[in-house]
């Protein structure tokens, strides 16, 4: 997660952070969120500091249920309510 990170910030804006990765050893798709109330300087998009970070890993060979995850959070994250 830490080498995708130094690719490119997955800060998204919205005061959200999905950090993802690949991971050759991981067998299925595994997540966990973490809340701040007080924000974290993380270099989003948007300039903001992050309040939810959702981690996700997945096995290195399923893109499209990697992709069709990563799509839903943004999705569902966007939504002002």
């Amino acid at each position: 997660v830490l080498e995708r990170e130094e690719i490119l910030s997955t800060g998204i804006g919205f005061g959200v952070a999905v950090p993802h990765a690949k991971i050759p050893t991981v067998r299925r798709f595994i997540g966990a969120i973490g809340i701040s109330r007080a924000g974290i300087s993380y270099d989003a998009l948007d300039g903001e500091p992050v309040r939810m970070l959702i981690l996700i890993a997945g096995p290195s060979g399923d893109n499209r249920t990697y992709l069709g995850l990563l799509s839903k959070i943004v999705r569902v994250v966007r939504r002002p309510e």
